[in-house]
This record gives C-alpha cells, structure tokens and sequence, in this order.
C-alpha cells in the first residue's frame, strides 16, 4: 500500500503548488486567451459540447473543452452484472511464500459483480506555459475505480462480498498535436501510475503495480 500513500502525497503537493502558483500571478484557474476559440469561463455549460472532439472533451485538451478541476467525471465503465459459473475457487493458492490460504470457503459459483469508476482533474496547465498553442491545456488526473464481487445467492455465507478490489491511480495528459497518415490525427500523450489490490491481508492478499504510457488518436472525430 505504499504507492498508494505516495500517489496521494504526490497529489496533494502538486495541487497545493498549482493553486499557490496560481495566487502568486493574481489568478484562480484563470485561462489563457484562447485565439483559436471564443473565451469560455471554467464554468461554461458548453465544455462538454459535442461540436468538439472526443478526446478534446473526455480529457479536455483545450481551454474550450476546460470544465474545471475538482469536479467528478465517469472514468471506466459503471456496471452492475450477474455471473455464474460452474465452479468457484474455494481456497486461494499461490507459488509465492504466506499466500495460499489455510482453509477452502464454500463460495456460490453464481454472484453479483459491482464495478464502479469516478475520476477528478486535480490540476491543469503545470506544463503547457508557453506552449506554440495558447490554447492546449496538459492536466493532471486523479482516478479511482472499485470492483465487487458479492456473493448475493450464498445465503449459508450470510451473503458476503468475496473480494472487493480498489484501484487508484494518477494520470498526466499532455496535449499531443500531429497529423498522420490516413485522415488520423495524434491528440495526447499520457503516463498513469496504478495500484490494484483485493484490500485483504496475508495469506489472501493480492496486489500489483504498474506504469502505462499512453496515446490517443483520432479521425472524424472518434476515438481510436
């Protein structure tokens, strides 16, 4: 669980420099001007106007698609499914030391699987000072989904959840503007830093950490 401690330290530094830095130039999420676009307030209704792009609106890659930082958006998709099987894993076993656990459960091979996924922009505009386009907008992201599984029909259990996976996770966007070949054209580059555990202790505990590097293109508009 360290990373996740660092991740949220390192949030928290980044959106307290940002806003001081903000102060110290007389402004509070104030915009650049934009040229290209009539000047929107962080505010604005029409932020998420489907007049612009996709990826211009899912990671708001311009003042014009700017709806402010601290608001919550939808991030993975929000599901609630039924799943069933014809077997379950009773006893969890694993080749690395103190991780197989002691006893089987009687886990119901059929349950409920809950996913919900929110994420927030905790900052913006860190790294695009002086950019060539006054109106890119780089951002910093922090997102955190949780996936269930409930064991919903296992009344001899007292119906309990089985495993309950949190997975938070800190996201930089960079406007990335180049035309390629076809029609497509690049939009970003991105880094994610993510930590995904069941939230349970050893001999049950389970957990990985990883780095993803990320682009998104687009051609008329949709999302590739």
């Amino acid at each position: 669980m360290n990373l996740v401690v660092a991740l949220f330290i390192a949030t928290a530094y980044v959106a307290t420099a940002y806003a001081l830095s903000s102060a110290a130039n007389g402004q509070t999420g104030a915009k650049i001007a934009n040229l290209t676009e009539p000047a929107q307030s962080l505010s604005a209704p029409d932020c998420k106007s489907h007049q612009r792009s996709t990826l211009s609106r899912s990671w708001e890659l311009e003042s014009g698609s700017d709806c402010g930082t601290l608001g919550i958006r939808g991030y993975h998709p929000t599901s609630l499914s039924l799943i069933g099987s014809d077997g379950a894993n009773t006893q969890l076993a694993s080749s690395a030391p103190g991780h197989t656990a002691l006893a089987a459960t009687a886990y119901s091979p059929s349950e409920t699987r809950i996913q919900l996924s929110v994420r927030t922009k905790i900052a913006q505009g860190l790294l695009t000072q002086g950019h060539p386009n006054p109106n890119a907008r780089d951002s910093l992201w922090f997102g955190y989904t949780q996936l269930s599984y409930w064991q919903l029909f296992n009344s001899d259990l007292s119906r309990p959840f089985r495993t309950t996976d949190p997975e938070p996770e800190i996201t930089s966007i960079y406007p990335t503007d180049a035309a390629l070949p076809g029609g497509w054209r690049l939009r970003y580059s991105g880094l994610s830093l993510v930590h995904q555990s069941n939230g349970q202790s050893p001999p049950l505990s389970r957990s990985w950490n990883r780095t993803a590097l990320m682009a998104g293109m687009e051609k008329g508009g949709t999302c590739a």
